[in-house]
């Protein structure tokens, strides 16, 4: 009897194992992870002045920057994002331009002047006076800076009509490019 009794106990406890195993399959199913999810709407760009937020609209960017960044602009002068700020006094300006010729809050990046950077063969590498580097033929033209004649270790060019001559090492190999006479001119 007690044989019959435990195969009972197996068995009962067999199916509710499987009615138990049938409600937690079925109740995640049921269960959707993202139910509480909520997803923004994307942001939007208009333009200053457009809609009744004013503050928003002049905060805002263009698309793909960030709410809130800075709108990039000239920032020399007392004029800061957006454009020109308040005009200033002459004395105050000629403050603020000495302040900024120090250079106490920062450099001003200035290009490197024009340089002969090197010669290869027919072509040089050149870096004009507007920091524009590249390489450039005989005739050929970088930057507002034309390359008249190229010689050994020094080139000739043509910059706002006056000839001037670019050397790789000062006063070694070759003669000057320069006419012979009056200097800086042809």
């Amino acid at each position: 009897m007690r044989d019959r009794a435990e195969s009972v106990l197996k068995l009962v406890s067999a199916v509710l194992v499987v009615f138990l195993l049938v409600q937690v399959t079925g109740f995640a199913r049921r269960m959707n992870p993202l139910k509480r999810t909520t997803v923004p709407e994307p942001a939007t760009w208009a333009p200053p002045g457009a809609g009744t937020n004013t503050a928003a609209t002049a905060t805002a960017g263009p698309p793909g920057m960030p709410p809130g960044m800075p709108m990039p602009g000239p920032r020399r002068g007392g004029r800061g994002p957006g454009g020109p700020g308040p005009a200033l006094s002459p004395e105050v300006q000629a403050r603020v331009d000495r302040v900024i010729q120090s250079e106490i809050l920062g450099p001003i990046m200035r290009p490197p002047p024009m340089a002969l950077l090197g010669i290869a063969g027919k072509d040089v590498l050149l870096r004009a006076p507007n920091g524009q580097s590249g390489l450039v033929r005989e005739g050929g033209e970088l930057g507002g800076v034309q390359l008249v004649r190229i010689g050994t270790n020094r080139v000739l060019v043509k910059e706002n009509g006056e000839h001037k001559e670019l050397m790789i090492f000062e006063g070694m190999g070759g003669v000057s490019l320069l006419p012979q006479g009056k200097e800086g001119t042809p």
